[in-house]
């Protein structure tokens, strides 16, 4: 698999130490993966120590103590409890974590199957884990090239060229089975974007969210939603073989 760079990545991220641009498909991805998340760990005790893996700063309304990951060091500088790490071989005890979050696509930029063993291995027995990521069968992939397992994007953030991975749900899902998790919940959004990215004007596109809602709520259109976030929880250990991407990889290159 052509892996992406992690000095690019943090050299990049270390540039912007606010993580989320101010374009529309950003601040839609925030809105909705803020609410999701506050609302669970909203229900962690003050006892609970929760991993923020990917964190970028940012912080969520919970009791429980929260401890910050992340690759590049400038976006943790004014962050309490926050360690310099990679996903891939984060530098905690296991079974430390009562509750994972990683969001804002963070297991896009990474070797995913490292990044979820190393999320069991750190997670004790039972522990939730919330993981947010980007999809191949996402609207915006040409329909010969969606569902590839892992799947080379390329678009534009901060106005700058960029490339993540995007992953098949297929995929996912099966990394979560070898690596003992049970998922919970699922939810598809940001269902607007890919028609808004391929067809709409800036203007005519913020008109269109409010039609978000509605359009999560149909299969046939949801199913081309550009991003899912899923709850589980780690009910055995890792086991010692994860499913490889079998798909070839595609360079593509987004409005």
């Amino acid at each position: 698999m052509n892996l992406l760079d992690y000095d690019m990545i943090r050299d990049f991220y270390n540039c912007h130490t606010n993580c989320w641009s101010n374009d529309l498909f950003s601040m839609m991805t925030t809105e909705y993966i803020d609410k999701y998340v506050n609302r669970i760990v909203g229900n962690l005790d003050s006892n609970a120590v929760l991993l923020n893996a990917g964190s970028g700063g940012k912080c969520y309304n919970t009791a429980a103590k929260q401890i910050h990951l992340d690759l590049a060091e400038n976006t943790l500088q004014y962050i309490e409890n926050a360690v310099v790490g990679n996903i891939i071989d984060m530098p905690f005890d296991s079974e430390t974590f009562d509750c994972v979050i990683c969001v804002g696509t963070v297991i896009n930029y990474c070797e995913v199957d490292k990044a979820i063993r190393e999320i069991n291995r750190v997670s004790k027995n039972n522990a939730l884990l919330i993981l947010e990521y980007e999809r191949s069968a996402s609207g915006l992939v040409p329909k010969h090239m969606r569902n590839t397992d892992c799947l080379m994007f390329l678009h534009t953030y901060f106005n700058e060229p960029h490339k993540n991975l995007l992953y098949s749900d297929s995929y996912i899902r099966k990394l979560m089975l070898v690596n003992g998790y049970s998922i919970k919940n699922t939810n598809k959004f940001n269902t607007t974007i890919p028609w808004m990215e391929r067809f709409a004007t800036e203007r005519i596109a913020h008109r269109m969210t409010i039609l978000e809602p509605l359009l999560r709520s149909l299969p046939f259109i949801n199913k081309y939603s550009h991003n899912e976030i899923m709850i589980c929880e780690k009910v055995l250990k890792s086991s010692s073989v994860s499913p490889k991407a079998t798909s070839s990889q595609h360079m593509l290159i987004s409005k």
